[in-house]
């Protein structure tokens, strides 16, 4: 599909940004959809067949048209966008089959995204987004917590489509694109706080594009302010109406408050974790970063600096800084939520570090092809770091799925071993029971361990005051998800309950683990 210029406008190729361009695109691109659905199956496709007990999964498993915990920390999203799916029953493989057709929309959508913008076709460099970004583990970490993967890969979706509408408004000057970009960044914020870099990172990879674009040029340094205050009013009014529905919602915002380091911990404390979190980014350290971003990011800054000087686009020379700031903006997104917190968020929240790894090295990718001297050289050289990358971490990732799977299905064979013993023993579903000590997860030497993968629900919240209560209503949950209702005790007799453990002496499944209290039973599955 060819793009005519045109004399009279100022972005001939923003035209393209419709439906009907989106259509002819895909069907111009087959080879290159059917290679990402290809990589995405490979990569995630154990969730497509995945009916295990998973974390937080068994809530819905047990109440499928429940909300499980959304409404109280936040993610109204969440809850809209599941009636939106039409997940108000909860089918793990209906879910999870959407979960992988939001994902190849996810990608197909950027993709047409790069093109319009750029006004060229990157062809078969589009794959590093799947190839690097989505093959990550910190995305295993994210999509093992079943209940909400398909509104995940929906939010990535409609955050690249909301990408879409914010410059479709900037250049018609039409304000449903810009009401709908809003609309859609007010769902999204609320399904999930990391999609803020995420959204923030598209939108700047899009700026970058459009100014490198040929038939592309500012009309002067006042057009070129417009487009930065609009890219900057519509995310504010967004997160302001966020923050409104928050407060009519009176979510207890403790869960946030707690996760912001900032309000409640000394502030050489959060520098600190903040710089060594930089450092363990730059280094690629454990199995959750690789070079991939630092080669990336350092190939954004110089391209940065060259574009910088080189720019013809009616700008002053203020303005062409703050232009390579918009270079900055992108570069510092990878840590932007860890500043925001004063605390690397949890694992399984930065899922938008691989997505930036992916658009940095997209970014490279591109540069390096329009090379004239060594072009050959460098693209080799490139290549290679990239097929490191993948085989690098799909490996991790691979074994991470696995580690997931056995630890799982070990927690459900605990689980009727469990059962068969209690009934053995004369406890019935109407007695309250507890559980002393924690069980281990067990896992073959081929599986990995991560965050929350390779961790049995048995030991779940063990460390946690009071103690073992939250580890015994973690394993209640397994038995009701398994139709073995018993119901939890209450926390009154826990203290008491906690006492009676200690004096037991054998552990499960020896025999004399199990003792009867007036009105309760206590088990003892270990000595910690």
């Amino acid at each position: 599909m060819k793009i005519k210029e045109k004399n009279n406008t100022d972005i001939s190729v923003l035209d393209k940004i419709t439906l009907k361009g989106f259509i002819d695109y895909v069907q111009n691109n087959v080879l290159l959809i059917i290679l990402t659905i290809m990589l995405l199956l490979v990569t995630h496709g154990y969730l497509l067949f995945n009916n295990n007990i998973g974390i937080d999964t068994d809530s819905f498993i047990t109440i499928p048209e429940g909300n499980h915990n959304w409404l109280h920390i936040g993610r109204y999203g969440l809850v809209v966008e599941k009636y939106i799916l039409n997940l108000d029953s909860y089918n793990i493989f209906y879910a999870e089959t959407l979960f992988m057709v939001f994902l190849g929309l996810f990608c197909t959508v950027t993709y047409y995204m790069i093109y319009v913008l750029s006004g060229k076709d990157f062809k078969l460099l589009n794959l590093i987004l799947p190839l690097i970004g989505l093959t990550n583990p910190l995305f295993v970490e994210q999509f093992i917590f079943l209940l909400q993967s398909a509104q995940i890969s929906f939010s990535l979706f409609l955050t690249v489509l909301a990408t879409l509408c914010v410059y479709k408004w900037i250049i018609d000057k039409k304000w449903v694109y810009g009401i709908i970009n809003v609309a859609l960044l007010v769902l999204i914020l609320g399904t999930y706080q990391s999609f803020i870099p995420v959204y923030i990172a598209f939108c700047v990879f899009a700026f970058i594009l459009l100014c490198e674009n040929d038939e592309f040029s500012f009309k002067n340094n006042k057009d070129f302010w417009i487009q930065i205050i609009k890219l900057v009013a519509t995310f504010g009014i967004a997160f302001l109406i966020y923050q409104i529905i928050l407060k009519c919602m009176k979510v207890d915002m403790g869960y946030l408050n707690q996760s912001n380091y900032w309000l409640w911990d000394n502030p050489i404390n959060c520098i600190k974790r903040t710089y060594y979190h930089l450092l363990q980014l730059l280094r690629a350290e454990g199995n959750y970063y690789n070079f991939g971003l630092p080669v990336g990011l350092v190939g954004v800054i110089v391209i940065g600096i060259i574009n910088s000087i080189k720019i013809k686009k009616n700008l002053n020379k203020f303005n062409k800084l703050v232009y390579f700031a918009v270079y900055g903006v992108f570069v510092i997104t990878p840590i932007l939520l860890t500043l925001y917190l004063g605390n690397p968020a949890a694992l399984r929240t930065q899922f938008y570090i691989p997505l930036i790894e992916a658009l940095a090295l997209i970014l490279l990718g591109y540069y390096l092809t329009k090379s004239v001297k060594f072009n050959k050289v460098l693209m080799c050289a490139f290549f290679v770091v990239l097929m490191l990358v993948y085989s690098d971490q799909a490996s991790v990732t691979s074994k991470l799925y696995y580690g997931d799977h056995l630890t799982r299905q070990n927690d459900i064979q605990v689980a009727y071993e469990l059962m068969h013993d209690m009934t053995a023993f004369g406890i019935t579903q109407n007695d309250f029971v507890y559980f002393y000590g924690h069980y281990d997860d067990r896992m073959n030497k081929s599986a990995m361990s991560g965050e929350a993968i390779g961790y049995s629900l048995f030991e779940n919240g063990w460390m946690m005051n009071p103690k073992y209560w939250f580890s015994t209503e973690s394993i209640l949950k397994i038995f009701r998800a398994l139709g073995y209702d018993y119901p939890l005790m209450p926390s009154s007799l826990a203290e008491g309950a906690l006492k009676v453990g200690e004096e037991i002496e054998a552990c499960w499944p020896q025999e004399g683990c199990m003792k009867k209290v007036d009105g309760y039973y206590v088990i003892k599955l270990s000595e910690e």
